[in-house]
């Protein structure tokens, strides 16, 4: 009797320190997961600042819109050059190309290097509490053995969720580049559209001087039916099937080698057990 009370008390005392010993790690993973949050939400703080317009401007961005601006700038003599340069959909191409800058590249990088590091604490954290349970295994003659052999299984599971997620990192990273190559297929389009159209406009304008609303109205129309229009649709489709069809090419690459590192894992962990 005194040898059975002995023994459960031993054994509530090692629960209670295996308690203890959870709550350690869950508080101090937790620890690292926000330290981790705040130094990505000071990055993309940071990354989301708006840039400075030059001296003077207070950073302030002089937006314009196609329609009413467009039609000003014929009316008023405005020469190729300028149209060239600051025209493009309600917005200039640099600004176009820093937006998609910071949200097909910036942005999704970030994020692919957070998800990074947060692999790598729950790695960590999978390790630490892998051993707590090894630490805490109940006495017997296959101790030392099933000890053994668990945190072998967890070396191996961990050493492969490794490549793992160095893999989804990779993939994450080469797939942003190819959705930051379409949409600037797409914005070098748009301006090349509304360099097209400001001719137009300047075009009909010219000819009839008199109803600038008419002439403008025809020339917005003209765009429609021109045929170095119609050639730059084609070259943009076909630039974005090509983005399209790499996008599916990169998909199915990773999935491949997604699959061979599983095999690759399950046949260590196999032959692990067998020994």
């Amino acid at each position: 009797m005194i040898l059975l009370l002995g023994t459960n008390a031993a054994r509530a005392q090692d629960e209670a320190a295996m308690r203890r010993e959870a709550r350690e790690i869950k508080r101090r993973f937790g620890i690292e997961e926000r330290q981790l949050t705040q130094r990505n939400a000071t990055h993309r703080t940071r990354t989301h600042r708006p840039p400075q317009q030059g001296p003077g401007t207070g950073g302030r961005h002089r937006a314009r819109t196609t329609g009413q601006n467009g039609r000003s700038v014929i009316r008023h003599g405005g020469k190729r050059r300028r149209a060239e340069s600051q025209w493009y959909g309600g917005s200039d191409l640099p600004k176009a190309e820093a937006e998609a800058e910071l949200d097909y590249w910036l942005a999704p990088a970030l994020d692919a290097r957070q998800q990074r590091e947060q692999a790598t604490i729950n790695r960590r954290r999978a390790k630490a509490s892998a051993e707590l349970v090894a630490r805490h295994l109940e006495a017997g003659e296959d101790t030392a053995t099933l000890r053994g052999q668990m945190l072998r299984a967890n070396e191996i599971e961990l050493e492969w969720q490794e490549k793992l997620d160095e893999l989804d990192f990779e993939r994450s990273i080469e797939t942003a580049k190819l959705q930051r190559a379409r949409r600037r297929v797409k914005n070098e389009f748009s301006r090349d559209k509304a360099t097209i159209t400001m001719c137009l406009l300047a075009k009909a304008t010219s000819a009839a001087p008199a109803d600038a609303h008419a002439a403008t109205d025809a020339g917005i129309f003209g765009v429609m039916g021109d045929p170095e229009t119609i050639a730059l649709q084609t070259k943009r489709d076909e630039a974005i099937n090509a983005r399209e069809r790499e996008l599916a090419e990169l998909d199915a690459k990773f999935a491949a080698r997604r699959a061979d590192l599983e095999a690759e894992r399950d046949d260590a962990l196999a032959e692990a057990a067998d020994a």
